[in-house]
């Protein structure tokens, strides 16, 4: 019983020696899929004609993507009488550095130069490019890549061994006569399978890639009358490997996956060059305008286009999504109290650490903050009497509280996403160009700001799009806060027993605008209420419209003004134990 095992060994021994290797490449290819995403994720679909032997086998999956994710490689048989036992994903790739590293003591010829004869010899050293730094050397030699700052110095060259002695040479210099076999012209996928019997399988491999990815970009053209615009979108698709993808089925998700982070792996034999890559641009004639089929996965829009393209390799390719003319724009007003004019919260204790004059950055206030220097006598503020405390407390608040605030009316272009508009579909974000085409018939750029591109967001159907027209003319804002006040609240007890404070406060606002126009005007004031704060009392009618945002509807007669005032409660707000 005990020679059981030694027999079962010489068994296999001979088996395992036997197994076959079968290699696919991309001529064994019969469709390629890949469904993009817009955070740079790929999802690649690749199936193959694949001749398997009986029994056991290696099938080699090359020509892949060289940014596959190896954890996510699945395949897949149609038939289901294949048994995947083991998968090995190899990318030591060959280039001109792996093929010196992996001919350590391989013969090589060296070509002679100015008509001397090639030698030959054994190759006995790599070059080193990036050597260990000195513990002890100083900053600016490791800086500077200074041979004072390295145990031993950068050298490029390498060592052969020839009947004449060692001799430097310089790697472009040597000729191999053999390639290793553990170098690979592509990343490659190697699965150990198992099949009853031989058979000729379309197998498919799916996995995720980075180094894809797609953004949107709409081009909309407002007419001379500022009614209606024509609306064109594109897909910008990027290819930033060096791996071509040719007659692909496309298909573009608007949407991020929840993907785990992994950090690349530092490779210390590395140079420290720059990676700086410069990407071509194709632009490509083709046969009639590629047309996008839209579809639901889960509730992300899917765009399917309608025939295969080829994406080459570091380059860009733009298709069509979508258009759409003659589609109405309903003209409004919109003034809007930008968020970052805003510093301190009005639950800051003013007079205490906050007083430093520099605003907070944890939270922001209603109404507009003006800090400036108060002169006080004494080293510190904890020396004033209590009176002059008081009364340098209530001039900052004063200060930051009531300070005026003139924040511009901009003409806003309102576009309904439904087909009844000649638009009802999901429009995926990216960028938006907005061109007005003047009497002249010249396209005048409008909106966005230096580059004169705007952000788009994501458009479900039914919504409405914003577009900004550019800052309307004819009108005068007065901005400013009327009051504060804290109201009674009840500290809380923290887990470790310790008192914590809880501040609530009520304010007051009030909007002044002057319409030196010829006509009665509406423009929405769009205040920072933020979510949890409420607003109890207004002069005009409002509603929130997102989660730091409230609408008021303020109507202002021709030539004249008109006054919105609200009064608004914050959310209580827990503050650190005391």
């Amino acid at each position: 019983m005990r020679t059981l095992p030694v027999f079962f060994a010489l068994a296999l021994a001979p088996l395992q020696c036997q197994v076959r290797e079968v290699r696919t490449t991309a001529k064994d290819r019969t469709s390629l899929s890949v469904t993009i995403y817009q955070s740079g994720l790929a999802a690649i679909r690749d199936t193959r004609r694949v001749n398997l032997p009986a029994g056991p086998s290696r099938l080699a999956f090359a020509d892949l993507m060289p940014s596959l994710r190896p954890k996510s490689a699945t395949l897949r048989d149609p038939g289901g009488g294949l048994q995947v036992r083991e998968r090995n994903y190899e990318f030591n790739l060959l280039s001109p550095a792996s093929l010196v590293e992996a001919s350590l003591g391989l013969p090589v010829r060296v070509k002679g130069e100015n008509g001397k004869a090639d030698q030959h010899g054994t190759l006995a050293s790599s070059p080193l490019l990036n050597p260990r730094l000195r513990p002890d050397a100083k900053p600016l030699d490791r800086i500077a890549r200074r041979p004072s700052a390295f145990i031993q110095p950068p050298d490029p060259n390498v060592l052969v061994v020839t009947p004449e002695g060692l001799a430097s040479h310089a790697p472009g210099r040597l000729a191999f006569s053999q390639v290793p076999h553990h170098l690979l012209a592509s990343p490659t996928l190697v699965q150990d399978l198992v099949t009853q019997a031989p058979e000729s399988l379309d197998l498919t491999l799916l996995y995720t890639a980075t180094g894809l990815a797609w953004t949107a970009h709409y081009v909309a053209t407002l007419d001379m009358d500022g009614t209606h615009l024509d609306l064109d979108a594109f897909a910008t698709v990027q290819n930033e490997g060096d791996q071509a993808l040719p007659d692909t089925n496309l298909q573009l998700l608007a949407g991020d996956p929840n993907i785990v982070y992994e950090p690349p792996v530092a490779d210390p034999s590395t140079p420290s060059t720059d990676q700086t890559q410069v990407v071509e641009v194709l632009a490509t004639a083709v046969a009639g305008p590629p047309v996008f089929k839209e579809e639901k996965l889960s509730e992300y829009p899917v765009f399917t286009l309608d025939r295969p393209v080829t994406l080459a390799p570091r380059a860009n390719k733009q298709l069509k999504l979508m258009s759409a003319a003659h589609v109405p724009v309903k003209q409004t007003f919109l003034l809007e109290a930008p968020y970052q004019d805003y510093g301190a919260s009005p639950t800051t204790f003013v007079g205490s650490a906050l007083f430093q004059l520099e605003p907070p950055t944890f939270a922001f206030s209603p109404v507009p903050q003006r800090w400036r220097t108060l002169e006080v006598e004494g080293d510190s503020l904890s020396e004033l009497p209590p009176s002059s405390m008081q009364r340098i407390n209530q001039e900052v608040e004063h200060d930051q509280w009531v300070a005026c605030h003139h924040p511009p009316v901009r003409r806003m272009g309102n576009v309904p996403n439904t087909a009844a508009s000649g638009l009802g579909r999901a429009l995926p974000k990216g960028s938006i160009l907005l061109r007005y085409q003047d009497p002249s018939g010249a396209l005048v750029l409008l909106g966005g700001g230096q580059n004169q591109e705007a952000e788009f967001p994501p458009t479900p159907t039914g919504e409405t799009i914003e577009l900004v027209l550019g800052p309307a003319r004819g009108f005068r804002v007065t901005r400013r806060g009327t009051f504060q006040r804290a109201l009674p609240t009840a500290p809380i007890m923290d887990d470790q027993g310790r008192t914590c404070p809880r501040r609530q406060y009520e304010y007051g606002v009030e909007v002044r605008i002057h319409n030196s126009l010829g006509s009665e005007t509406m423009v929405t004031v769009r205040e920072p209420v933020t979510a949890g704060w409420e607003v109890l009392s207004s002069s005009q009618p409002g509603h929130r419209s997102g989660a730091d945002a409230y609408d008021f509807q303020v109507r202002i007669p021709s030539r004249g003004q008109a006054t919105l005032t609200y009064t608004a409660r914050t959310d209580l707000e827990q503050w650190g134990p005391e």
